[in-house]
């Protein structure tokens, strides 16, 4: 594929360093990845200022994980703190897959928190960060979290939150359910005679978030209606289910998280 440059093109009224980034991201989905790793140098040199992202895409999808995270890392190491967050940034430097020498800028933190670019790198670090497994889950918790903030009205912000914690459920209940088949006698999975380790959250209090975050997230967009719908209605009609039987063993602990 080669660039065709005229005064009577599409090329010559919009940003370069855009259109380089678009053409870069469809060679990638098409796979001509010398071709949109040459596209990123192009834009990278024109002073392009999201280049950061299409390249951490282009070594994801090269199968580089480590060089694309540490991409984005970098990126956010550079970013104001007071915009990142404390707990954000301390998450991500503990991670060390850069040199931890970074010069943060100095912005007004309200305008930052506009900028949709911020929560689209973090949140796309996040996932990362996640699908590898490099970070407990009360970092990955915070990092979605942060997202959130820094743009309460995002839709997709919203939905892989609530993706989270319906994982961390899931992932929480299937623990107690295989400690169950483990004991001495059946016990019926809704019971709690045998308790999780007082520093796990019991499963169901992650129920109320994962609800109010699909739904957020639904009040915002419907990009994600196909995937967030089903599973809301799924955790509300199976929470509901078992509530009453739950709340007799347990008395009031669980009707204060519903």
């Amino acid at each position: 594929m080669i660039l065709s440059w005229s005064k009577n093109s599409i090329w010559s009224r919009c940003p370069c360093w855009d259109l380089l980034l678009q053409y870069a991201k469809l060679c990638r989905l098409a796979g001509h990845y010398e071709t949109a790793n040459r596209a990123i140098l192009e834009a990278q040199a024109s002073g392009a200022p999201n280049v950061h992202m299409e390249k951490a895409k282009l070594l994801w999808s090269t199968r580089r994980s480590d060089g694309a995270i540490a991409e984005l890392q970098q990126t956010l190491l550079h970013m104001p703190e007071q915009v990142v967050g404390a707990a954000a940034r301390s998450s991500i430097t503990s991670l060390s897959l850069v040199p931890l020498n970074p010069q943060p800028a100095f912005c007004d933190p309200q305008a930052s928190s506009e900028n949709l670019d911020i929560a689209k790198t973090l949140l796309l670090y996040s996932r990362w960060i996640h699908y590898t497994g490099q970070k407990q889950k009360e970092d990955l918790i915070t990092l979605y979290a942060r997202v959130r903030d820094l743009q309460p009205k995002w839709e997709k912000g919203f939905f892989y939150l609530a993706k989270y914690c319906d994982e961390v459920l899931v992932d929480a209940r299937k623990r107690l359910e295989d400690n169950y088949e483990q004991g001495p006698r059946p016990v019926p999975l809704t019971s709690t005679s045998i308790s999780p380790s007082n520093t796990e959250r019991l499963w169901w209090t992650y129920a109320p978030d994962v609800l109010l975050f699909y739904a957020k997230g639904l009040h915002r967009g419907h990009k994600n209606l196909f995937q967030a719908l089903p599973r809301l209605l799924t955790q509300w009609f199976e929470f509901g289910s078992i509530y009453l039987e739950i709340s007799r063993n347990i008395g009031s602990n669980l009707k204060i998280n519903h």
